[in-house]
Order: structure tokens, then sequence, then C-alpha cells
């Protein structure tokens, strides 16, 4: 019987990915928590790791798993300025 990781969860990856974007404004505090680098997450997400190593991603889905989704901040913007009134009166 073959109980490798990679047999046991093979959509690891797919799901890390998944809550990596959930969490995307919050990758700041990962690496202290797990010890996995913001250069590492970036790439990850970009497709720019081939092997990304079950205990690394088990890592980030422990973490990310237990984590609340937090939204991202709203941006408040200033409306514009009302149009003037266009001067109807004659001169």
């Amino acid at each position: 019987m073959n109980t490798s990781p990679e047999i046991i969860e093979p959509n690891l990856d797919e799901e890390v990915r998944r809550l990596l974007d959930l969490h995307r404004g919050q990758w700041k505090h990962i690496p202290a928590e797990t010890g996995v680098s913001y250069s590492w997450l970036s790439k990850f997400m970009r497709g720019k790791i081939a092997n990304p190593g079950y205990v690394t991603l088990k890592r980030l889905h422990t973490l990310l798993d237990d984590r609340p989704v937090v939204p991202p901040p709203l941006r408040l913007t200033t409306p514009p300025a009302p149009a003037e009134p266009a001067n109807t009166e004659p001169a």
C-alpha cells in the first residue's frame, strides 16, 4: 500500500494556492509564522516553484486553513466636486 503524501493529498498545492489567494493581503505575516519567505510565496503563486515540497505546503495549509479571511481595506476616494451651475442670466 502506497501512503506517500502525494497520493493522500494530490491537490494540496492547488488548495494552498486557493488559500493564499484568499489571504493575499496578509502575506507579509506568513514568513514569520511558517519560515516560508515572501519571495517563495510569490513564486509559488506564479507557478515558478516546480516542486514546492509536501512539508512546506502542509505548513502553509495548516496556517491558512485555520486563519479567518480578512477582507482588504476599503479604498476611500474623494467624490468629484459637483459641477458649477451654468450662469444663465444675461450679462
